[in-house]
């Protein structure tokens, strides 16, 4: 026994919404830089201790301290 025409019409529309949902969920996100502070985050934390990135060209490591 199939199901009415009905159901299936409310079961794309379900999925359409949750769609829609989603990909608002992701346009926000993209405006707050909070990606960005979660990049630098990783990056610091992922350096050897007393170590961060020096810029490109540079010939130099900067040291930092921790306290």
């Amino acid at each position: 026994m199939s199901p009415p025409q009905a159901d299936k019409a409310g079961l794309h529309i379900l999925l359409l919404a949750a769609l829609v949902i989603i990909l608002a969920g992701i346009h926000a996100a993209a405006d707050i830089p909070v990606q960005s502070c979660c990049w630098r985050c990783f990056r610091y934390c992922s350096q050897p201790a007393g170590h961060v990135h020096s810029p490109r060209g540079a010939a130099s490591v900067r040291h930092i301290t921790r306290w």
